[in-house]
């Protein structure tokens, strides 16, 4: 009789610690899925987000256009402060985007530096809407080393989602004449946590 209490005492103690193993693995596995599941979760929230942010982003694109408008800025083509020839080039935004853009900033580039700037003539875009302007540009007299400037437009859309975006702009230096030529301008870049 104590041979058959033993045995079923073993009997027991394996039948538990089987179970426990299993019970164990399933834990487990639970635990993975669980995971791969919040993995999932935070992709789809993030590809939501994304689609989110793309219905609604603002593109600013920069033509040339008539010389009709009184919004003129004036910038010199470097930090020397000696006179030169000006030129004008008018330019307007049109925001081509499916948002709005609000807090138009800009840093223009000229030659020697980079500036912060905030001389445009509107700060918020809706889209199909135009800002037009006339660069007033002061170019020295002298060779130039250097053929091209450059404005970074910053802006944020309604969500706050912030971008940056570059349009350069080409001289022309040719023998007594220097002229704006033409310009690009570059798609915008979303600007992830900017603080």
């Amino acid at each position: 009789m104590e041979c058959v209490n033993t045995i079923a005492t073993c009997l027991m103690v394996v039948i538990t610690l089987v179970y426990m193993i299993f019970t164990i693995k399933i834990f487990q596995e639970n635990k993975k899925a669980v995971q791969a599941s919040n993995e999932q979760l935070r992709e789809t929230i993030r590809q939501y987000e994304d689609k989110k942010r793309l219905e609604i982003m603002p593109y600013l694109q920069c033509e040339k256009c008539k010389d009709n408008s009184n919004n003129k800025i004036s910038l010199r083509f470097d930090d020397n402060k000696k006179s030169g020839i000006v030129t004008s080039y008018p330019i307007e935004f049109v925001n081509i985007g499916n948002g709005t853009a609000k807090d138009i900033e800009y840093i223009f580039t000229n030659a020697t530096a980079s500036y912060e700037r905030n001389d445009l003539p509107q700060t918020a875009l809706q889209s199909g809407n135009r800002m037009m302007l006339v660069i007033q540009l002061t170019i020295p007299d002298e060779s130039l080393q250097k053929n091209i400037m450059s404005f970074e437009l910053k802006y944020k859309d309604l969500l706050d989602n912030s971008y940056s975006q570059k349009i350069e702009f080409y001289i022309y230096d040719g023998y007594n004449s220097k002229v704006i030529k033409n310009h690009k301008t570059f798609a915008p870049k979303y600007i992830i946590n900017e603080t």
